[in-house]
């Protein structure tokens, strides 16, 4: 493992001793027979018979999901800047047709916090034939 690890690795194994279950998973860097990295999420759990007593270690590979939330992370972030910069109302919205989230651009041309349009339905910006086909899409759900 990385030296930055082993302090964690060795609190876990202390920790282990003093708790009958397992201990929650601390995560840290294994080297692979290739000599490549990867994360795992590693729990202990004490062992103790008539020898004496043991640590378990169990390690599950958290390579592939920690990019994966990093990408997400990154998406997200990515998206939200395209949003909120954006000069056009956009609003999101439940299941129900009720707003979910409100972009800046919705606060500044309906004159409305987003914090007041949330949980409103579209209907609350919507007159005369527009709430019937409001009322009409989402009721088709």
């Amino acid at each position: 493992c990385l030296p930055d690890d082993l302090p964690s690795l060795h609190q876990i194994c202390e920790i282990s001793k003093q708790i009958p279950s397992q201990t929650p998973p601390i995560e840290h860097h294994l080297r692979k027979r290739d000599g490549s990295w990867v994360t795992v999420h590693t729990t202990s759990r004490y062992v103790n018979d008539l020898k004496g007593g043991y640590t378990i270690l169990t390690s599950h590979d958290f390579t592939a999901t920690k990019a994966a939330s990093e990408a997400l992370q990154l998406s997200e972030e990515r998206f939200r800047g395209l949003v909120e910069r954006n000069f056009d109302a956009i609003v999101s919205l439940d299941l129900e047709g009720n707003m979910t989230y409100a972009s800046p651009a919705t606060e500044r041309i309906s004159g409305y916090r987003a914090d007041e349009l949330i949980h409103k339905p579209l209907s609350f910006f919507l007159v005369g034939s527009c709430i019937c086909l409001d009322e009409s899409y989402f009721s088709a759900s």
